[in-house]
Order: structure tokens, then C-alpha cells, then sequence
């Protein structure tokens, strides 16, 4: 299972996430009209921008040697953080923010932490899906099309029970599997 570091926006492989704490992010997509979702390979791109590394790499070996040698713990003082990176999208900021800020390192958001490239992770995530948000210690769910003024999310008409994250497919196992459950706007 791939993770984001919420303190520097890079990924994290866990091999057993029975083993750690983690938070993760309930979502609907944004259209490419609307200036879609940043993937996998838009966030190592960003990620191997900070780190001011150069070279291509055009090899599965060389991608693996990268990864073997830019291991790094969680920590604090990180320097090389994609957090504030222009090119970051809000939703992904937003949530390792609230996600820090409730003592959480690791964030699992399925836009950007599977490899769509990769027909093997894909089929492995959908797979555990359900598991995964099981295990998580808290699941945010970003309703981007709720506004924090919308008014209370009580009456059955309003903004907060309109909201296209109730409609999609994935909405039971994201609302029923995990321990705790908060709305985002």
C-alpha cells in the first residue's frame, strides 16, 4: 500500500497496513474539464522536482534505485517538502494539512497513491479497498461541491445531502468501513 507523507508529500510504501496509523481521503473526481485529479506520476514528478533530480528515468530498474535511495523517515524538518509546491493541487494539500494537524504522518488518497500504469496495483487496490478503508484510524470526505456557507447540512435539501459524493458508486464502503467518518468542504 502506497501512502503520502503528510509532512512532505512524499510516498511511503507499507507493506502491512495492520502495522501503522493512517488517514484517508474519501473523494469524487474532478473532470478533466475541471482540471482533473493529479495522479501517481504527476506527484513523483513533482516529487522528483523538489528533490532536484535530474536525470530520466526510463528503466523500471532505474525508478527502483531511486526509490532504494531516497528513503526517508517522517519527520519534521523534511527538506524537501512538495507541500507548497505551486503545481499541488488544493485537495491534496488541504487534507495532509487537516490530516498533520489530527497527528496523522500517512495519508492513502486513491487519486495519486496507485499506479494506474500498473495493471497488478490497480487490481490490488480495488481489491482491498474495503480493507483499507477499515484499517484506516480516520476517513475525510472532501465534498468539493459544498461550500462552507452553504447553511446547515440538516434539511434533506440542503447543499450537504445534494452533493455528488452521495450519488457515486464507491460511497457505501468509503461511509460504512472505516472507524470514524468527517465531512471536509
Amino acid at each position: 500500500m502506497r501512502l503520502l507523507n503528510t509532512r512532505t508529500g512524499k510516498f511511503c510504501w507499507v507493506a502491512d497496513p495492520n502495522t501503522i496509523h493512517y488517514a484517508i481521503l474519501s473523494h469524487t473526481w474532478t473532470s478533466d474539464a475541471e482540471g482533473g485529479e493529479q495522479s501517481y506520476a504527476d506527484i513523483l514528478s513533482l516529487q522528483l522536482g523538489v528533490a532536484s533530480v535530474a536525470p530520466v528515468l526510463t528503466q523500471a530498474r532505474d525508478l527502483w534505485n531511486f526509490f532504494l535511495h531516497y528513503v526517508w523517515a517522517p519527520t519534521a524538518s523534511e527538506p524537501h517538502s512538495i507541500l507548497s509546491h505551486p503545481k499541488l493541487k488544493d485537495k491534496i494539500r488541504r487534507v495532509c494539512e487537516v490530516a498533520r494537524g489530527d497527528g496523522y504522518d500517512l495519508v492513502w488518497i486513491d487519486s495519486c497513491c496507485i499506479d494506474k500504469s500498473s495493471s497488478e496495483e490497480l487490481s490490488e487496490a480495488i481489491n482491498s479497498m474495503y480493507q483499507w478503508y477499515s484499517l484506516a484510524d480516520i476517513c475525510y470526505v472532501y465534498l468539493s461541491d459544498v461550500h462552507d456557507n452553504d447553511g446547515s447540512p440538516e434539511p434533506p435539501s440542503s447543499a450537504f445531502w445534494k452533493s455528488r459524493w452521495h450519488k457515486r458508486g464507491w460511497t457505501l464502503q468509503e461511509l460504512i468501513a472505516p472507524k470514524q467518518v468527517v465531512f471536509m468542504t
